[in-house]
């Protein structure tokens, strides 16, 4: 208390041998008097504060300044902060201020913006976390605030709040098809004539090793197609491949069956937004350094019947000889 009291003695002879005090207390500045000396002390502690933290993992790649972000909700489910984390990054909140061990218990909740979405390839945490803020006046003038984080699977304390989010690419399919045209021969095109081969390459090479892959046969419309070639996250970087008609370059029935070989190159990449990709380039024996701009591979066989003999026979008659 810093009450300052004035305090004024007057002393007076009664004429009787004795000395008469007359006494006046005021308060320093209020010239009322009063009649005692009063003195109050108030016990108020300082306040304290609590932070939380947090932790973001993640296995994939983020854009530079690319952020997760965090809510901070109250027990009434407002958001009052938000805090963000990049790619294995803490994230903290602003300091909450405690003035007062009454009411004593606070209560929180944290969850992440998209929890629970897949978003470009990334998979959002879907934890909550509860929060328990227990404010303790330690009567020495000072206030304590424990904090106690709870996911509601971990049995025991936990230190911060951990997010994973996990990043997979969607897997990426490709079709080699192709179109058989058969020329000048009568007899129209068959369903399932002529056969055609998928091989791997074993490199860039375009006389690397080979090893097959698929064979399929035209339908009647001249139209094939391999089966489809599914490429994961796992799978990025260079494939070769190889088709060819079988018996590509004989002569058979007349057929003259066309010799060119198509050699494929597929460079497969996640496009860090949540694909992989296939990039396609196409050569053939007979531009090896040139791409094949279309996307149907052409196969093209000619017919020519065979050359015949004609043998003429007659008989000679004479009259009038």
């Amino acid at each position: 208390d810093d009450t300052v009291y004035q305090i004024k003695v007057t002393a007076d002879d009664n004429d009787n041998g004795e000395l008469v005090l007359d006494t006046v207390i005021n308060k320093k500045g209020d010239p009322t008097s009063v009649s005692s000396l009063d003195f109050v002390n108030v016990y108020t502690a300082d306040k304290t504060s609590a932070q939380f933290k947090g932790y973001k993992s993640y296995n994939g790649v983020l854009d530079a300044g690319e952020k997760f972000t965090f809510e901070l909700l109250d027990s009434d489910r407002n958001v009052i902060d938000t805090a963000t984390a990049g790619k294995n990054e803490e994230f903290v909140y602003d300091a909450i201020e405690y003035t007062s061990a009454t009411p004593n218990i606070y209560t929180y909740s944290v969850r992440e913006v998209n929890g629970g979405d897949r978003i470009d390839g990334i998979t959002y945490s879907n934890t909550i976390y509860q929060i328990k803020v227990t404010v303790t006046d330690m009567l020495d003038g000072t206030l304590n605030a424990a904090v106690e984080y709870s996911d509601g699977v971990t049995v025991g304390p936990i230190n911060r709040m951990n997010y994973t989010n996990t990043y997979k690419a969607d897997d990426e399919t490709v079709q080699f098809k192709g179109h058989k045209t058969l020329e000048y021969r009568p007899e129209k095109l068959k369903n399932g004539e002529f056969t055609f081969k998928l091989y791997k390459r074993a490199t860039a090479d375009h006389n690397s090793a080979l090893t097959e892959l698929d064979t399929v046969s035209n339908d009647i419309n001249g139209d094939f197609s391999f089966k489809a070639l599914t490429y994961t996250d796992k799978d990025a970087g260079n494939h070769y491949y190889v088709v060819k008609e079988v018996d590509g370059g004989e002569k058979i029935d007349g057929v003259t069956y066309d010799d060119t070989v198509y050699y494929i190159d597929v460079n497969v990449y996640d496009d860090n937004n949540g694909s992989m990709v296939a990039d396609i380039t196409v050569y053939t024996s007979k531009q090896p350094t040139t791409p094949y701009n279309k996307s149907v591979l052409d196969f093209s066989n000619t017919y020519a019947a065979a050359d015949g003999e004609l043998n003429l026979t007659g008989t000679k008659d004479i009259s009038g000889r």
